[in-house]
């Protein structure tokens, strides 16, 4: 199964846990689960299946029932709180939450990608580009990108953001 902090939505991450559990043990269902969290078997389903929320006073007892660390139990009541939003406000303060809690991933970058990240131009070009599209053309690219690149030259951005990092 994958980590909690690969997931946005509860539902699909308790859908993953079950079957997981599923597989491992013949005896557990949705009535052993329901059983467990003092929940109804048939709502226990619903959530699982996305047809119905989660109630805020479950978490503690799914947070037990699923074992999950205090950092992990943190991303599951944001992640619940997250798709139980209901204004933009909401959403937006959830999702950063979770992914305050997911935390940054640190990876060894080859000396291409460096000088690729190190040009301050070179990635707003190729944002700009990535945006615009087909329509992308030296005139249309913003002044100061314009001005700071010595080897600009008319025509596409693809002709002077060559620079291969993937």
């Amino acid at each position: 199964m994958k980590s909690i902090f690969e997931y946005l939505d509860y539902h699909e991450y308790l859908r993953d846990y079950y079957l997981e559990k599923k597989q491992e043990n013949s005896f557990f269902s949705y009535r052993y689960m329901g059983m467990k969290l003092e929940l109804d078997p048939g709502f226990v389903a619903k959530v699982l299946q996305g047809k119905m929320q989660l109630a805020l006073k479950s978490i503690p007892a799914l947070v037990t029932f699923c074992k999950l660390h205090p950092r992990e139990a943190d991303y599951f009541d944001a992640m619940v709180k997250f798709g139980r939003s209901k204004n933009e406000k909401d959403v937006h303060l959830y999702f950063e939450q979770m992914a305050a809690l997911r935390g940054v991933e640190a990876r060894r970058i080859e000396q291409k990608q460096y000088q690729f990240y190190t040009k301050c131009t070179i990635p707003q070009c190729v944002r700009f580009w990535a945006t615009t599209g087909s329509r992308a053309t030296m005139r249309r690219l913003p002044g100061n990108c314009r001005r700071r690149l010595p080897w600009s030259r008319p025509g596409n951005p693809s002709s002077f953001c060559s620079i291969s990092v993937w």
